[in-house]
């Protein structure tokens, strides 16, 4: 298997994967949720990779995606990670944060 791949940069016209400009055209996962700048109503984690010992990610790709709001009360508030290894790549991490560690990831 291909395992799974999430793309962000595209405006809508592409007819190639090559086509997409993930600087201009932002794909934004936001925990942002309620009133804008106000942390205490967003989500605990906008993204969550959770595998398990006996079934690990490990066929992830993340590419162009903004991961912003975050607010977790443990850890990886914009992104937890377990038992999983995704590559991340032309991926921003901004203003998200967490009680313990890892405000990003």
């Amino acid at each position: 298997s291909d395992g799974i791949k999430v793309y962000g940069g595209f405006a809508g016209t592409e007819t190639e994967l090559s086509q997409r400009d993930w600087l201009t055209n932002l794909t934004v996962l936001s925990g942002d949720i309620g009133l804008i700048s106000d942390f205490s109503d967003n989500s605990y984690k906008v993204l969550s990779v959770l595998g398990s010992a006996e079934n690990t990610i490990d066929k992830l790709l993340i590419d162009g995606l903004v991961i912003e709001g975050g607010n977790s009360n443990s850890n990886g508030g914009g992104m937890s990670i377990e038992y999983a290894s995704p590559v991340i790549v032309n991926t921003r991490f901004s203003n998200n944060r967490a009680a313990s560690q890892g405000g990003a990831v």
